[in-house]
This record gives structure tokens, C-alpha cells and sequence, in this order.
């Protein structure tokens, strides 16, 4: 190209990793592992006055669309800072001209005057009357010495000793208690085999409750910079069954440092075996997988890895096999829209495929690694698929189809049932695990999935409520396909954004047929708050509801009911809020009703007479009541009807 050089814009102190221009091209930021965020004036070719320097070191910077605020993204997570208005800084001053070369060293005859110092990393130096230099201490228990000798003829005014790293003469590591019970704990260093000098406890346990241990390993050569060290130990694996999933937790150990640690794990299986994290904390780690194997990363140091573990049949060599399968059901309020991509290693030249009955698609659409491919139906209704010339390589299958759903009572926004049925293929096709992606309308809930799929949510504040979000992301996702697929080059097809409820789900082998429940929200208030407010009024207006053992009762129905449906529970508890906080208004209502004064009964007016009802025990009581024309007094007396 005849591209050529514009302007060299320096003064950063690291490397630069982002760039990006204004919307209108006349500004530049720049972001540096040094922490600072940079603008720049491209027309003047000059720094402009910039944000402050961020505390840790900056992956990313980019400007908003008005070009109001900047985006930093760094190691401690992104922020929006407001765009400080151009101003021009003024250039640097010129860079200072070259010292005159140090004069001759004379020898003289002077002694060198012994001289003491102690650095930072707490090693002490001694300068010594014949110049040299003895430096030793001891840091983490390892002990350190070395000598530097002074030049003749110099007589040193001060010393400077930089050390960037102590050597590493031992290695100490936390491993689980059941690790070294094995009796298969082995720590190497260049194939050499190192024995553990000390074993102590560490009072700490890990995250499944066992003990760890504190095991310290003196390297042959001490380590000093970049160097590995294998730690190797073999767990015995439980039986796993046919048709079940087995949850294991495998220790790992962790060595003891004070910098930061990136852990890496990569599974590589059985051909009858299937292995997954159970764990939301391990992501799947596209860039770094090689080989055979699948690698996973955790964003901090962990001491164990969570694993599921499920038989499968052993694959025979003319076997196809479905090694990933990204299912993707979109609803409407008129229709749905389902696309399945599929990762398949064909053993043959085509792959038959039956479509669900129910919902009947109306439109169907299938692609081969992004090409639309002309469909064969056979008279049964299986589809047969051409996926070209075996051992080819993995291939990407996607089936598209649109098919009717909800009717007139799911358009009034009621609850309807929600079928999901995959692509079947032949029963000699082996399917190994797949993610179920469901979008429904934003005001939806889906309540009363299979048990036999593993939920990938979490529960997230929303501003008004408690929302259910996925932990993984539809770019995540399509990575995975990506990664499985082994061509990067390959774009998983995306659907047109929208506002919409994601849910996502996923299991082993194939996810069979499940029906679940598509239900509004204004369901669910009603049906929470309804039942909530009729117990509370029943517990205001009526004592027999207020007993201990109703209470008692109402309150284990409710944490059972949390304890079988855990997502589910926090979905109905909000819901009920309103029906609860209408009791709550009836039972101040009646506590203030019943708190107010009895009316006191007015005095008999004048001219009448007043009357004596005989109570159950006769008292002694003095009437005085006027009567027309004459005034009468009774003594003391029983009263009188």
C-alpha cells in the first residue's frame, strides 16, 4: 500500500493497547499498561490535557457516539469518564544534550571505607576495606549470598543494588490432604524428582471442607525469573453409570506466592467418558485450547475443580458424532423462531435428521458451514442432509425453522405451554452435550424446566427486583461452537437484536423432549399476592389462624416449596409482595380499630326518669334522678327494679 507515516506520538512509559478515534476524527485516545489515558490532537499532532491516570493498567479505550464521555476498560474492570475539553498541551521540552565523557579513573591510594546498607527486600551489603562487596539476608526462609567486586582505583561515594528477583531455592505448595494420602504426589524440576523436605498443616480447609496442607520442596537449582516446576498426582475416578452423571471435586494444588496466579485447567477424556465443570466460576478458554483436550480458566486462584462426569458409549470408527449442539429458541407473540447449530464429525456422506411434529414448522432452513443447502425429504419426513466426503473434518449444521405458537389465549399475554423438542437424529448418531438458549418476551417468566438440565443463571438486581440473568453470553456461546468446530474462520449466524428475556440452559448427551411454561408477570403477582393476602387476612380477622402451629406449619410449607423450586422461590416470593404488604395495611387497620375508646353514654336529660337493671350481685348504690314537678332521695339500699 502507499500508506505512509503521519506522525510519531510518544509518551507513554509502557505499551500502548488501545486506540480510537473521535466520531469526527479530530481527537485520538490512547490507553498504556501504565495506567494513563493519553488525547491527542490529530491535526496538530500534539497531546492534549487528558482524564486522570487509572490505578491499574489499561486494556481498552474507546469514545461514547457523542464523544462526551471515554470508555477505559482496565484490569480492575471498565468505568465512563467525561471527555476533559481540547487543550492543547505545550510540547516537551527538547531531550538534554549529551554529558561530557566521565573522566580517567586514577588510582589512588585512599582505603576504601567500610560501608553499610539494608534494602527493602531485607537483605543487608557490607562494603569491605578491599572492595568487595558481600550481600546476604533472608526473605520467605531462603537465605541469599553474593559478591560484587569493586573496580581498583574507584572510590565508590554510594552504592545502588537493584534486585528484581530473589532466587527461589524452595517451593512451597497447598495441597489437600487427600492428595498426599494417594501416596502419588510427585514434584519434578527438569524431569528431576524432588522430595518433600517439610509437610505441615495449614489449619485451612478447601472448598468442599478438606484439609490442606502446606508441603516445602527444596529445588536442586535454584529458580531465578521464568522456570517450571511439574506437580503430578493421580485420584482414583468413581464408577459412573450408565444414563447418570457423577459430581466430582478435584483438589488442586496452588503454590504459595505473593503475586497474582492465572490457573488454567485443560480436561482431556476417555473415549467413555463425558467431563464438564459444574462450576459457573470455570469459563471456557477459547484462545488457549490445543490439542485434544478442552481449557478452562477461573478469574482467581481456586483449590479445587468441580467436575460432572457421565458415561458413554465407546464410539466405533464409523460412528458420526455430534460433539457441540447451540439450540436457540426465539418467542413472539405470534410465532417461533428455533435455530439448532450442530458440530458434527460425520462418519458418512449424509446425516438424516427428523423435525419435531409439535409445533409443525411452517418454514425450514438449512446451512452447512454458512451455505444454504437445497433439502431431500423422504416420505417418512426425516430430512437428509449432505455434509460432504467424510474424515473432512468437522462440519457446522444449522436448521432454521418458524412454526406457529401460543393461539388466541397466549396473544392476551396468558400462560401457555411451551413445547421444546430438538432435531432428532438416528439412534446411531452419538450426542454429546448441548446449550439451550430461550428468549421470551421482557415481561415473561419460564418456569418448569426438565431436572435433568442444569440452569445457567443467576440471580441479579434490577432496580425494582431481583432478575434472572444468564451467566454466559450469546458472543460466549458462539465461541464454543467456534472452538469445538476447530475453524475460528466460521461465523455462527446471530439473531437480529432485540428486548428479550435470555434464559439458557444446558446438559449431556441428547435434551430429549421437555414441555415448559411461558407465564406473565401479571401471573405471577396475581397468583403470589392473591394467596399471600387471603392468608394474612385470615390471620387478622381470624385467631384460630394466628396459632403457633398453623404459623409454624404455613412457614415450613413455604421453605419446603423454596427448597424443591430454588429458582423458582425468589421469582414467587417478589411477586407476593404486593398481597403482602396489603395484609400488613389490614393488620394495622384492625390494631388501630381496636385500640379506640369505648363511647362514653350520655347523661339523661332533664325531666326524665332514669331506670336500675338488677345485676347478678345486688350492690349498695344511691339514686338520684329528677322527676316532673317533685325531687325524691333514696337512701342507703339493695337496688331496686
Amino acid at each position: 500500500s502507499d500508506s505512509k507515516e503521519f506522525a510519531t506520538l510518544s509518551g507513554h512509559k509502557d505499551w500502548v493497547t488501545s486506540l480510537g478515534f473521535s466520531p469526527d476524527g479530530t481527537r485520538l485516545v490512547s490507553g498504556s499498561l501504565d495506567g494513563a489515558v493519553k488525547l491527542w490532537d490529530v491535526a496538530a499532532k500534539g497531546q492534549q490535557e487528558g482524564p486522570e491516570a487509572m490505578k491499574s493498567s489499561v486494556w481498552c479505550v474507546q469514545f461514547s457516539p457523542d464523544a462526551k464521555n471515554l470508555f477505559v476498560g482496565t484490569h480492575a474492570g471498565g468505568k465512563l469518564v467525561a471527555t476533559p475539553a481540547p487543550k492543547l498541551l505545550p510540547p516537551p521540552p527538547p531531550p538534554p544534550p549529551p554529558s561530557p565523557p566521565p573522566p580517567t579513573l586514577v588510582e589512588k591510594a585512599t582505603p576504601v571505607v567500610p560501608t553499610e546498607f539494608k534494602s527493602a527486600a531485607g537483605a543487608t551489603a557490607k562494603i569491605e576495606a578491599d572492595g568487595i562487596v558481600l550481600v546476604g539476608g533472608n526473605r520467605a526462609k531462603d537465605t541469599y549470598t553474593f559478591k560484587a567486586v569493586v573496580p581498583a582505583g574507584v572510590e565508590p561515594k554510594a552504592i545502588r543494588l537493584d534486585v528484581l528477583h530473589v532466587p527461589l531455592e524452595f517451593l512451597e505448595l497447598r495441597v489437600a490432604a487427600t492428595v498426599l494420602e494417594s501416596g502419588s504426589l510427585e514434584i519434578r524440576q527438569a524431569g528431576q524428582l524432588l522430595a518433600p523436605a517439610e509437610v505441615e498443616e495449614t489449619g485451612d480447609v478447601d472448598d468442599v471442607g478438606r484439609p490442606l496442607m502446606l508441603v516445602r520442596s527444596l529445588l536442586p537449582a535454584p529458580l531465578l525469573g521464568r522456570g517450571e516446576v511439574t506437580v503430578q498426582y493421580r485420584l482414583p475416578t468413581p464408577p459412573v453409570p450408565a444414563e447418570a452423571t457423577v459430581a466430582v471435586d478435584v483438589p488442586l494444588s496452588l503454590p504459595v506466592v505473593s503475586g497474582s496466579i492465572r490457573q488454567v485447567a485443560t480436561i482431556e477424556e476417555e473415549a467413555t467418558l463425558t467431563v464438564v465443570p459444574r462450576s459457573d466460576t470455570w469459563r471456557r478458554d477459547v484462545a488457549t485450547t490445543s490439542g485434544t483436550g478442552r481449557t478452562w480458566s477461573a478469574p482467581k486462584p481456586r483449590n479445587l475443580f468441580p467436575l460432572a462426569l457421565s458415561a458413554r458409549a465407546r464410539e466405533a470408527a464409523g460412528v458420526t458424532v455430534i460433539e457441540a449442539a447451540w439450540l436457540r429458541t426465539r418467542l413472539f407473540p405470534d410465532r417461533r423462531e428455533d435455530v439448532a447449530a450442530y458440530v458434527v464429525a460425520p462418519a458418512e456422506r449424509q446425516v438424516e435428521i427428523t423435525l419435531p411434529s409439535s409445533p409443525a414448522p411452517t418454514a425450514v432452513e438449512v446451512r452447512v458451514d454458512g451455505s444454504p443447502l437445497p433439502l431431500e425429504a423422504r416420505d417418512d419426513g426425516r430430512l437428509v442432509i449432505d455434509i460432504a466426503t467424510p474424515g473432512g473434518g468437522n462440519r457446522l449444521v444449522e436448521v432454521r425453522t418458524t412454526s406457529p405458537w401460543g393461539g388466541t389465549f397466549a396473544g392476551l399475554g396468558l400462560p401457555w405451554p411451551l413445547p421444546l423438542a430438538a432435531p432428532r437424529f438416528a439412534a446411531d448418531v452419538l450426542e454429546r452435550q448441548f446449550s439451550w438458549e430461550v428468549a421470551v418476551l421482557p415481561d415473561d417468566h419460564l418456569v418448569a424446566m426438565p431436572t435433568t438440565w442444569t440452569s445457567q443463571q443467576r440471580w441479579r438486581w434490577a432496580g425494582l427486583g431481583w432478575r434472572r440473568e444468564p451467566t454466559v453470553t450469546t458472543a460466549e456461546l458462539a465461541d464454543w461452537v467456534a472452538a469445538t468446530l476447530g475453524r475460528p474462520a466460521v461465523a455462527v449466524t446471530a439473531a437480529a437484536p432485540r428486548q428479550e428475556h435470555r434464559l439458557v440452559y444446558a446438559g449431556l448427551g441428547p435434551p430429549g423432549v421437555a414441555t415448559a411454561w411461558v407465564v406473565p408477570t401479571w401471573c405471577f403477582v396475581l397468583a403470589a399476592s392473591g394467596v399471600v393476602l387471603a392468608i394474612g387476612l385470615a390471620m387478622v380477622y381470624r385467631a384460630a389462624w394466628r396459632r403457633p402451629a398453623v404459623v409454624t406449619g404455613l412457614a415450613a410449607g413455604a421453605v419446603l416449596v423454596a427448597c424443591v423450586l430454588p429458582e423458582t422461590a425468589l421469582l414467587v416470593g417478589q411477586a407476593a409482595v404486593p398481597g403482602a404488604a396489603l395484609a400488613i395495611l389490614a393488620a394495622v387497620l384492625r390494631w388501630f380499630t381496636d385500640r379506640r375508646p369505648p363511647r362514653r353514654a350520655a347523661w339523661p336529660a332533664a325531666g326524665q326518669a332514669s331506670s336500675l337493671t338488677r345485676s347478678a350481685a345486688p350492690t349498695v348504690s344511691l339514686i338520684v334522678a329528677p322527676s316532673a314537678g317533685a325531687t325524691s332521695a333514696a337512701g342507703p339500699g339493695r337496688d331496686a327494679s
